[in-house]
């Protein structure tokens, strides 16, 4: 289990970086520039689209072939071993002492089905998601979570992974759990064809509503993402101002030149740095073309030719239409 302590990031697209010159030209050349950067970032939208379809594709092959899988196994259970495995299921004195007992293998294999949807998701989360609320954490998540923090572990840090007798438990408590439910159904209602019949709902339930949770982060995936907000953050305290405007190129192209390790887009992307200007400044505007308005770099001195460096640059009232 990964426990982010900071605010999580969703990167959705990719935008190629586009590097402004900061040399001295005329003003034809300047706005020639600026249409380049707007050219490109008219792309943006795009993007999101291809991206989040690819993403929608992914979750409806999984759907699919699940759904595809088991009815192929229903259709070779039903026409060969029918009768065979009703009468195994659910007889309910199968497992019975002397055949006096109460509980059957359909019971054992009902309280399989409801433990395995108990792991990921809840009967209130199910139940909840018909009014529209979605909980992107698993029930057993909590439950590690719980017994780290009654352990003391450190479950606030980013690199925690639960150790392996807390997954244990909390198999064993799932488990008990879907226990106790398939029990109750099959005594209260006397047979265990109801605890089978709910269980295998509550599972593929279960399962489809975690292929919708979002993907859940390794480890090495949470320190680097840790680890990029830091110096991110670090570097948005010094040099970025909470007022003004300026294009995002200039952001990115600040903080690519503060640490050399970025500047390399396929280290940290745009977008994920457009992720981070919104983490670290929520109420900055972004206008279609890429400028952003309650946000300017504050200007920095070149050591060695002694011009500014990260100033959000005006542009001439020729080009003021592309703040829009």
């Amino acid at each position: 289990m990964i426990v982010l302590t900071r605010r999580s990031f969703h990167y959705v697209h990719h935008q190629h970086q586009c590097r402004p010159h900061f040399s001295k030209q005329s003003s034809t050349a300047r706005r020639t520039e600026i249409y380049a950067i707007n050219d490109d970032d008219k792309n943006v939208e795009t993007s999101i689209k291809a991206i989040i379809g690819r993403q929608l594709d992914r979750d409806r092959l999984i759907i699919g072939a699940t759904a595809l899988g088991l009815t192929a196994l229903a259709s070779v259970t039903v026409t060969f071993w029918q009768d065979d495995i009703s009468d195994w299921i659910l007889d309910s004195r199968a497992l019975g002492i002397d055949g006096s007992g109460q509980l059957g293998v359909g019971d054992a294999f009902g309280s399989l089905l409801w433990g395995t949807a108990m792991y990921f998701a809840s009967p209130l989360q199910l139940l909840l998601l018909f009014i529209g609320r979605f909980d992107t954490d698993r029930p057993s998540d909590w439950l590690l979570k719980q017994l780290g923090m009654a352990a003391k572990l450190p479950v606030d840090e980013v690199d925690y992974s639960a150790p392996a007798w807390a997954h244990a438990v909390t198999v064993a408590v799932c488990l008990a759990s879907g226990a106790a439910i398939a029990t109750s159904l099959s005594l209260g209602l006397g047979d265990a064809t109801w605890s089978v019949s709910a269980g295998l709902g509550a599972c593929l339930a279960a399962v489809m509503y975690d292929v919708g949770r979002p993907r859940r982060l390794s480890v090495n995936d949470a320190v680097r993402l840790e680890g990029q907000w830091q110096d991110f953050a670090r570097f948005a305290d010094q040099r970025l101002q909470r007022g003004g405007r300026c294009h995002e190129s200039e952001v990115f192209n600040a903080f690519r030149r503060e640490f050399a390790k970025y500047r390399r887009e396929e280290v940290i992307s745009d977008e994920e740095l457009r992720s981070m200007i919104r983490n670290w400044h929520p109420d900055v505007e972004r206008t279609p073309k890429g400028f952003l308005k309650n946000l300017s770099v504050i200007a920095r001195l070149d050591p060695f030719t002694g011009e500014s460096q990260g100033v959000a640059r005006l542009i001439s009232h020729s080009s003021t239409a592309n703040w829009q």
